[in-house]
């Protein structure tokens, strides 16, 4: 059922030379900022954000088709992911497993699970002491969600489809401008999500 046609460059046929280097960072730009808005400020998102189904337009601008699979991140789940994010910056292990255990609802017993706590640690200490701005959140979350996965917890699906859509985001972005960083354009929701 085609609603709309639009006109412009699907990014799975993008190559280099077929856009302007100031048009190829504008678009970045614009992708990184609808996706991370759409996971972090409004909660609901585009789960399925690759190559195919964004379409580039003139003037940077950039179109998501095919929303077929979309992910809803409510408000109490955002509180603990920025609990987990807050976490992990400081090195607060406990904080880290609390809000593990409150984003899967995991049971006391295996919270306290010591094989469970030393994997937990070791993706803290990766990323302890780094500041917000170069937190690489797709990283962790996926790193964090792994190691849980590894010792049969449960992920809720929404929270894969939003580590599915970050790194995904994040791939392209590589993709089509390789000197943007990601990490700082992205601060600013970081800190929103935090201090909300």
């Amino acid at each position: 059922l085609a609603l709309d046609e639009i006109d412009g460059l699907v990014l799975s046929n993008f190559t280099p030379d077929c856009m302007r280097r100031e048009d190829r960072r504008a678009l970045v730009e614009n992708g990184a900022r609808a996706v991370f808005r759409q996971c972090l400020e409004f909660g609901f998102f585009h789960a399925d954000p690759h190559p195919g189904n964004l379409i580039a337009l003139p003037n940077g601008r950039i179109a998501f088709i095919d929303c077929g699979m979309t992910g809803e991140i409510d408000e109490r789940t955002a509180r603990q992911l920025a609990d987990l994010v807050t976490g992990v910056v400081s090195g607060d292990l406990d904080r880290v497993i609390a809000a593990a255990g409150a984003i899967t609802d995991m049971d006391q017993e295996k919270l306290d699970d010591r094989a469970l706590r030393i994997d937990v640690h070791a993706i803290v200490s990766a990323f302890q002491g780094t500041p917000l701005e170069r937190l690489n959140l797709g990283q962790v979350l996926q790193d964090f969600f792994h190691a849980l996965r590894t010792h049969r917890i449960h992920c809720p699906a929404d929270i894969v489809l939003l580590i599915k859509a970050l790194t995904t985001i994040e791939s392209i972005a590589r993709d089509v401008d390789p000197s943007f960083e990601m990490v700082p354009f992205v601060r600013p929701y970081l800190e929103d999500l935090v201090g909300r």
